[in-house]
């Protein structure tokens, strides 16, 4: 499955690989990993990255990391460092955020 993402103006991602592994026990969270590689155009550069995530819900609640993996990025994306974060929004709606380096 092929997800777009419209960050901004001039900022689209495509989702083109997922593995997540899930681990749920009766009684107890769930959790799960996961890697997701992208391309993307991002402030007028483009080029590929793969968000390594984790997410779960523990006493304090749900949590989650997204973290642009370490050298992963290529093309005009290549260097890209950063993190990103969903948030659900009071209506239901969710935003996507990601903070980067182009390097």
């Amino acid at each position: 499955m092929l997800w777009f993402f419209a960050l901004t103006e001039d900022s689209t991602a495509f989702r083109q690989y997922a593995e997540m592994v899930m681990v749920a026990v009766d009684g107890a969270p769930s959790a799960y990993a996961g890697y997701e590689r992208f391309t993307a155009r991002l402030g007028g550069r483009e080029g590929a990255f793969v968000l390594a995530h984790a997410a779960g819900v523990g006493p304090e609640g749900p949590h989650a990391s997204w973290t642009i993996l370490t050298g992963s990025g290529s093309g005009g994306l290549a260097g890209i460092a950063g993190s990103a974060q969903i948030n659900r929004l009071e209506d239901g709606t969710h935003t996507f955020t990601m903070d980067y380096d182009l390097g």
